[in-house]
């Protein structure tokens, strides 16, 4: 069901007496918090690169679930668990083990230690599913299962 078919849904219950901004706005609010409650889940695939332990994401990721660098899952660390590691945790290399998104820009992550090899990264994640996007963006409609609940 699409957004849009969703709040006709809504305005045919309420027999027009529904406010259309609000519905909106609560439609928006809802899909959100079932995003980050790990309703919607999807999984990007990076590449690995030789000394370089900065990596990126899409947009839409809103929390990271796992993170897999050659079929080996890397526990989240913080940044003082890295130094009590290792005080020189930023510059070692290494097959990685840990990655931390503290003191990142939203969407990025650091490895520790600094890949010594290319490879691949795959990351197991939360997104947020807009209903408004335009295609090629997917998905735009709310998966059937949840229509009904939405």
């Amino acid at each position: 069901m699409s957004k849009v078919g969703a709040l006709q849904f809504v305005t045919d219950l309420s027999l027009g007496q529904a406010d259309s901004a609000i519905s909106d706005k609560f439609f928006d609010d809802v899909i959100f918090d079932l995003s980050k409650d790990q309703w919607f889940t999807a999984v990007t695939f990076l590449s690995q690169f030789v000394a370089t332990s900065e990596y990126g994401l899409p947009t839409d990721v809103i929390n990271i679930i796992a993170i897999f660098s050659e079929n080996r899952m890397l526990f989240k660390a913080t940044e003082r668990e890295l130094e009590f590691q290792s005080p020189h945790w930023r510059s070692e290399v290494g097959q990685p083990i840990a990655y931390s998104t503290e003191n990142e820009d939203d969407g990025n992550f650091r490895l520790y230690k600094i890949p010594n090899f290319d490879g691949s990264l795959t990351v197991l994640h939360t997104r947020i599913l807009d209903p408004d996007a335009a295609p090629p963006a997917t998905p735009t409609d709310i998966p059937d299962w949840l229509e009904l609940p939405v």
